[in-house]
C-alpha cells in the first residue's frame, strides 16, 4: 500500500508555564481581535481590572512593562492595538532584577508589523449623558527596510454637569441639621502627541525611542447652598461659589531602549526622562447671612522630574542562567502654595532623591532521581 499523504494538525496552547511566569499567547488567537492592550489584559488569567488599574490575584498591583520599558502612564495601554501584541507574560515571583517591593510583573511583548510604506489609522467616538465626551485619535506609521517611524496624536474634550442634594443630622449638645444643594460643571480638554522610531538591526537586535508631550486642563465651576438649623431654629444660610483651574502642562517624556543578543549574552537597556508642571488656581467666594463674607484665592504649583535607566545582561549557565544588572533613578520634586488673603499659610517644599541598585541572580534547574534493583 502507498501512503499518498498525511496531514498533521495541531493548535498552539494559549497559556503556557515558562519558569516562574505564565505566558498567554495573543498572536494567532481570538485575543488579537479584542481591541487594545487594556482589553487583552482584562482577559488574562489571574489579572483583574479595578477602575483604571490592574491587579494580580493574591499579589496586588503589578509593574507593567511594554517589551523592556516600564509604563508610568497606563493610558498608553489604549494606544497598543491587540493585533500588534505577541504575548503577555505574568510573573508572580519577580527575581532580583526588580525592586524587593514589587510583588508581580506584567510584560506585554509586541510583534513587528509586516509591510512597508505609510499606514494611517483614524479613530473617533462620542458619548452623550450629563454633558458629552468626544475623543479623536490619529496614528501614523511609516516603514522602510529596517526602520519604522511613528507618530500618534490624541485629543479629547469632556464636558459634564451634575447636581445633588443631601441632609445631614448631627446629634451633639446642639442638634444640627444641615441641608445642602450643590451644582458642578466640568470642562476638560486633553491633548497628547508622540513621535519616535524603532530600528531592527537583525532578528536579535533592535533599538529605538520616542518623545511625548501631554496637555491636560480641567476647569470646574461649583455652587453650594447650605441651610444650618440649630435645635430647629435657623442658624445660618451659606452660599459658596468657586472656579478651579487645574492645568497639567507641559509633561515631557523621553524614552530610549536597546534589546539584543551578542553571542550568548542577552542585553536589555532602557532609559527614561520625565518632566511635569502642575498648576492649580482656585477662586472661591463665601457668603453668609450671620458671619463675615470673604473671598479666598489660592495658587499651587508642583514641578517634578525623573531620570531613570536600567541595564541587565543574561548569560546561559548550566541548565539555567545568570543575570547581572543595575538600576539608577534620580528624582526632583518641588511645590509651592500661596493664599493672598492669608487665611491659609503659604508653603514651599523641595525634595531630591537618587538611588542605584546593582543585582545578580542565578537560576538553575535540578532533577532528583531514585531507583532500585533486585
Amino acid at each position: 500500500m502507498t501512503i499518498k499523504g498525511i496531514v498533521v494538525s495541531g493548535e498552539r496552547p494559549k497559556v503556557q508555564l515558562q519558569g516562574n511566569a505564565l505566558v498567554m499567547n495573543v498572536e494567532g488567537t481570538v485575543m488579537e481581535r479584542m481591541g487594545t492592550a487594556e482589553d487583552v489584559l482584562s482577559r488574562v488569567p489571574m489579572i483583574s481590572k479595578k477602575g483604571d488599574a490592574f491587579e494580580i490575584l493574591g499579589k496586588g498591583a503589578p509593574l507593567i512593562y511594554l517589551n523592556n520599558r516600564k509604563l508610568t502612564d497606563l493610558q498608553e495601554l489604549k494606544n497598543i492595538q491587540s493585533d500588534n501584541i505577541k504575548n503577555v507574560e505574568v510573573i508572580q515571583n519577580p527575581g532580583a532584577r526588580y525592586d524587593a517591593s514589587v510583588n508581580a510583573v506584567i510584560i506585554i511583548r509586541t510583534k513587528r508589523t509586516a509591510g512597508e510604506g505609510l499606514g494611517v489609522e483614524l479613530t473617533s467616538w462620542s458619548r452623550k449623558g450629563h454633558g458629552f465626551a468626544n475623543n479623536e485619535r490619529i496614528n501614523l506609521t511609516f516603514r522602510t527596510g529596517k526602520l519604522e517611524l511613528f507618530a500618534n496624536l490624541f485629543g479629547a474634550y469632556n464636558k459634564r454637569w451634575e447636581k445633588g442634594e443631601f441632609e445631614q443630622t448631627v446629634f451633639a449638645d446642639t442638634l444640627w441639621v444641615i441641608t445642602n444643594n450643590q451644582k458642578n460643571k466640568v470642562h476638560n480638554p486633553f491633548l497628547e502627541g508622540r513621535f519616535g522610531f524603532n530600528y531592527q538591526l537583525n532578528d536579535n537586535n533592535s533599538f529605538g525611542g520616542f518623545y511625548q508631550n501631554t496637555y491636560d486642563y480641567v476647569k470646574t465651576w461649583s455652587d453650594y447652598d447650605d441651610d444650618l438649623l440649630a435645635n430647629g431654629n435657623m442658624y445660618d444660610h451659606l452660599q459658596n461659589s468657586s472656579v478651579n483651574r487645574a492645568e497639567g502642562a507641559p509633561k515631557h517624556q523621553v524614552n530610549l531602549y536597546y534589546t539584543g543578543k551578542i553571542g550568548k549574552f542577552a542585553i536589555d537597556f532602557n532609559a527614561d526622562y520625565t518632566y511635569r508642571n502642575q498648576r492649580n488656581r482656585n477662586q472661591q467666594q463665601e457668603l453668609s447671612e450671620s458671619q463675615e463674607n470673604r473671598d479666598v484665592n489660592t495658587y499651587a504649583l508642583t514641578c517634578s522630574r525623573l531620570m531613570a535607566e536600567k541595564l541587565f545582561v543574561t548569560y546561559p549557565l548550566g541548565k539555567g542562567q545568570i543575570e547581572v544588572g543595575e538600576e539608577y533613578t534620580n528624582t526632583r520634586w518641588n511645590s509651592s502654595f500661596e493664599n493672598e488673603e492669608g487665611y491659609i499659610a503659604n508653603s514651599n517644599n523641595e525634595q531630591h532623591e537618587q538611588a542605584i541598585a546593582p543585582f545578580i541572580e542565578l537560576r538553575q534547574q535540578f532533577s532528583v532521581g531514585c531507583g532500585f534493583a533486585l
